[in-house]
């Protein structure tokens, strides 16, 4: 939700399309990221570098929508490789992602779950400012940035 991927690699096919919120695993594993040359200059082109600080660990960091899962996408975001899934050689699937809103306020302490789970949380327009924010159960938490 930085807007600098515009793929997410997965072994599996979605047909979901829409907006999803995006989770930050525990583990913290920004600084584990294996970057070529093409992503680490987009990457720095960017900033994020810069706001890794900001980023937290067990938290909905922000929200993105999958408009496309495709196979062969050209993106410098798109990992090629092939692997063996049910005795068959296959390539990862591609989810096509845009418009990226990365919260102002992150929603802290929120145990991740593999693949897509209920979180308890709605993205919303706030009717005073008109910005993009978020609510669980009637509770506010404060506009997103995108």
């Amino acid at each position: 939700c930085a807007g600098i991927k515009d793929i997410e690699n997965r072994t599996w096919k979605t047909n979901f399309r829409g907006r999803v919120l995006i989770h930050a695993s525990a583990k913290g594993e920004y600084a584990a990221w294996v970057l070529n040359k093409e992503q680490m200059l987009e990457v720095t082109k960017k900033g994020v570098w810069s706001n890794i600080a900001y980023y937290k660990t067990s938290a909905i960091i922000g929200s993105v929508e999958i408009v496309d899962c495709i196979k062969g996408s050209e993106s410098i975001w798109a990992d090629n490789r092939t692997f063996v899934h049910k005795g068959e050689i296959t390539h990862l699937w591609h989810w096509v992602l845009k418009n990226p809103v990365l919260f102002e306020k992150p929603v802290l302490n929120i145990k991740g779950k593999l693949s897509f789970w209920e979180s308890g949380y709605d993205e919303l327009i706030c009717p005073e400012c008109g910005k993009n924010c978020i609510e669980r159960y009637g509770q506010y938490y404060g506009n997103m940035r995108s």
